[in-house]
């Protein structure tokens, strides 16, 4: 499936925003991680949301873990964004 128009404020350098890119093949398991570790500010939005959506697309062997680098609650924010799409934490 090709993304057909180009988000505003997308990079001009990004291929997802022109247009042109089409959706990644598989990676084969001998390339993918082993670990991954998802960092930001809090722990609170961005970290904990990557975190679900790698652990919906890589293999249960992957470890996938997110934190932050000060402490923090998480933004309810994050709830209802990944409600939309049938996920939860």
């Amino acid at each position: 499936k090709s993304i057909s128009t180009r988000r505003a404020g997308c990079s001009r350098w990004s291929a997802c925003c022109t247009g042109e890119a089409e959706l990644p093949a598989p990676l084969p398991r001998s390339i993918l991680p082993r670990s991954i570790l998802f960092v930001c500010g809090m722990n609170a939005v961005r970290s904990p949301m990557a975190e679900l959506l790698a652990r919906q697309v890589l293999p249960a062997t992957t470890f996938v873990a997110s934190a932050g680098v000060r402490g923090g609650e998480r933004d309810p924010f994050v709830d209802a964004v990944l409600a939309e799409d049938g996920l939860s934490l």
